[in-house]
């Protein structure tokens, strides 16, 4: 019988979230993105130095992210991520387990392949109402980062919800996150965006990090993704298919 995610992880020293503040917040970093098979998955973990530790809240080893996504009446922003346009941006509010915060977020595109992500404590939580201060912070965060403001007001597009499990490097600084059981939710019902796959993601200071390499030598090759797109192109089938499309000829392509 082959051993399951939670089972390797197990296996691995713990960390904290103290530790992870402490070597730094990669707010500004490289995202690699991959989505695989389980046990494709647990060959990975498995073959991760010894270094590498997983990240223990209120001794759980997983925490539940519930995300909220918000775009233009056009899907303005889903657009630009799947004809991949160099400057970019995703925004979304999100809750992490039972931490009674909620954050605001801006996920940018820095035009160099690197991700910035700037982000906000709400002071109205747990609605999908954005307020007018918070629609001002979102304005004056693009025009720093892009030298423009949004063209047309964000509403609420969608709600994600899924399992995270987080790993950390200390050696090297890297993060790894592991996204499970991914549903998606939006007035027009419900959807599972990539099945039974499993989201991985690298989060790295440099563009090429060793557990990239790591990965390349396996055999295991990146993704344009995005769980928003790939979510959003589920629940609207009148959108472009192209980011659900890509998870799944990947899934397919480790299942062989």
């Amino acid at each position: 019988m082959f051993a399951t995610i939670d089972e390797i992880l197990l296996g691995r020293a713990t960390t904290d979230l103290d530790t992870l503040r402490a070597a730094g917040d990669l707010q500004e970093r490289y995202d690699t993105k991959y989505v695989l098979t389980v046990g494709v998955t647990v060959e990975l973990l498995q073959a991760l130095d010894p270094h590498w530790q997983v990240l223990e809240v209120d001794r759980k080893r997983s925490t539940a992210y519930q995300s909220s996504y918000y775009d233009d009446s056009d899907f303005g922003l889903f657009h630009d991520h799947v004809k991949g346009r160099r400057l970019r941006y995703k925004v979304r509010t999100r809750r992490y387990g039972n931490d009674p915060e909620e954050m605001l977020e801006v996920k940018l595109k820095t035009g160099r392949g690197g991700t910035d992500k700037r982000r906000v404590q709400r002071a109205v939580a747990f609605g999908t109402e954005l307020t007018n201060t918070e629609r001002q912070w979102l304005s004056d965060t693009v025009l720093d980062a892009y030298g423009r403001r949004p063209a047309t007001a964000l509403k609420y597009t969608l709600g994600l919800n899924y399992e995270r499990r987080t790993m950390f490097n200390p050696m090297s600084g890297d993060r790894l996150t592991i996204d499970s059981g991914v549903i998606a939710q939006a007035d027009s019902g419900t959807a599972s965006p990539v099945g039974n796959a499993v989201v991985i993601e690298v989060k790295s200071a440099a563009w090429c990090c060793p557990t990239v390499r790591l990965l390349h030598r396996h055999s295991i090759r990146p993704l344009n993704f995005s769980k928003y797109c790939a979510a959003a192109s589920a629940l609207h089938p009148e959108l472009d298919r192209r980011a659900r499309l890509r998870a799944e000829r990947s899934f397919a392509h480790y299942q062989t």
